[in-house]
């Protein structure tokens, strides 16, 4: 599937000693205004396609040990540009997100390796949670005042994964950090008035995640939608169990109606949970899906989550063939306007799963292709990078990134081929002439219309190729005094 709509591969090799992990790949999209220094004002106003489509300025950050690798969109072209830490600073885990469509926020969860002693023949590192920020990341200097401004915060535990939402407090929305550890406890982070992060101590605002602190569940994976008024948490342990919560949200005031969870319900994986994914699909109405990812058991897609909680699961075939799950993505990667289930292994496979409905009309997935990599897969995500409207992959892979991108003529002859099929749904038809004799079987027309087989899953292998002279790719590097190089990809 990937060689024909992504032939185009290029490869960011880590510095040396570079690597990543599970928790290390996160994406923000800030909308760009016609008054943005990053938009002409007066091609920005008469592009019709942009009216259409707002353009977005899209960064990909990367943890690479000691460094943050992010990769920048631009005018057919992208930059990838090193955001050292320091070497007091080995990263465990990052997320980005904006505020006020302008103001950036990097966190991240660091170690440090030269602080740590030995208390009972156990060793106790030094963890520390570091918010950088940024309040217009759209200027040209935004990187490198984004990486001067941080706040640090000593934790006592052991980071896992660290995350973004927003949740009310007395009725008003606040913005959140939330990290999640091996203390069994979920720390929850806002910001205060004057502009610095506090934890806050109570945590009424998700009871899902009060109870788990109580029993001292140790979260893995968390993940916490805002779908159809729903507020959907799913958190997955590292004992293998699955917690599952929905609150509502009236639609009219915007406010949660209630603090009760419902639909509240929890399985045994009785494996570690890697990853998890809620999004929709294009057959089924609307309904809410999720995709965990275990350690040594098979990827699941939880069904209707929404009406159905954790009672309906579908098995991905072939899923544990790779060893360990690692990460799951969910996009149209062939451009049908169905979205497919992907999934990273640390077998260095990329599996490509494709939806269809079987006769009881329930969704199911069955694996269309697959495709090998050098290394282990540990994130994957679809960005435009080159702002042409089509997104590029992007494969996080423990040594370095992989982007693959996309084939312009297939995508636009998919981009026909469905404005076709729209306007034949679409199109008025005409009543059939009764006079007219109809010569077709019914019995053969029915037959016809049952699903066919799945086809057999392709195969490829991606190899990373040396960097081309014609590469769309510009690489900066941040100094630890901020200056900026650029350098020669090798």
């Amino acid at each position: 599937m990937l060689n024909g709509m992504y032939p185009e591969k290029h490869f960011y090799r880590f510095r040396s000693g570079g690597r990543t992990n599970i928790y290390g790949l996160s994406v923000v999209s800030i909308p760009i205004s016609s008054s943005s220094s990053d938009a002409n004002s007066a091609d920005y106003a008469n592009d019709e396609y942009t009216q259409l489509f707002p353009k977005t300025k899209n960064l990909v950050f990367v943890s690479a040990f000691q460094s943050v690798v992010c990769l920048i969109n631009a005018s057919n072209h992208w930059k990838v540009v090193e955001l050292p830490i320091g070497e007091d600073g080995e990263i465990v885990s990052l997320t980005a997100f904006t505020t006020n469509q302008t103001n950036l926020f990097l966190v991240l969860t660091v170690v440090n390796p030269k602080m740590k002693i030995e208390v009972d023949d156990e060793v106790i590192h030094d963890f520390a949670l570091r918010i950088y920020s940024c309040q217009d990341i759209l200027s040209d200097d935004g990187l490198v005042r984004l990486m001067r401004n941080v706040q640090v915060i000593k934790i006592d535990f052991t980071p896992t994964q660290v995350i973004y939402t927003t949740f009310e407090k007395r009725g008003q929305p606040l913005d959140c950090i939330i990290v999640c550890g091996f203390d069994g406890t979920i720390h929850l982070y806002t910001e205060t008035s004057r502009g610095k992060w506090d934890e806050e101590r109570e945590q009424v605002y998700f009871p899902l995640l009060r109870e788990l602190a109580i029993d001292r569940t140790s979260i893995t994976a968390l993940e916490i939608r805002d779908i159809n008024n729903k507020i959907i948490i799913a958190a997955g342990c590292n004992n293998g169990l699955l917690h599952l919560a929905i609150m509502e949200r009236d639609a009219s005031t915007g406010l949660i109606t209630t603090r009760v969870d419902l639909n509240a319900s929890s399985i045994d994986l009785s494996s570690l949970i890697s990853s998890m994914v809620v999004f929709q699909s294009s057959s089924s109405k609307g309904d809410i899906h999720l995709v965990v990812t275990c350690a040594i058991e098979r990827a699941i897609i939880f069904r209707s989550i929404d009406k159905k909680g954790l009672s309906s699961p579908f098995y991905l075939p072939e899923s544990t063939q790779y060893d360990s799950v690692l990460c799951a993505h969910v996009a149209d990667v062939d451009w049908d306007a169905k979205k497919e289930v992907l999934i990273g292994t640390y077998g260095r496979q990329l599996l490509i799963y494709k939806e269809s409905v079987n006769e009881d009309n329930e969704l199911e997935y069955y694996l269309a292709s697959k495709h090998s990599y050098p290394h282990p897969i540990y994130g994957i995500q679809t960005v435009d990078l080159k702002e042409d409207y089509m997104c590029e992959l992007i494969v996080n892979t423990q040594y370095g990134i992989h982007v693959e991108e996309p084939n312009g003529e297939v995508f636009n002859a998919r981009l026909i081929e469905l404005a076709r099929e729209f306007n034949t749904t679409t199109e008025p038809t005409e009543p059939p002439d009764p006079t007219e004799s109809i010569d077709a079987d019914p019995a053969e027309s029915i037959a016809s219309a049952d699903p066919a087989e799945p086809p057999e899953p392709t195969e490829s292998t991606e190899l990373p190729s040396p960097t081309d002279p014609t590469d769309p790719t510009e690489s900066i590097r941040l100094q630890d005094d901020n200056e900026v190089s650029i350098e020669q990809e090798s």
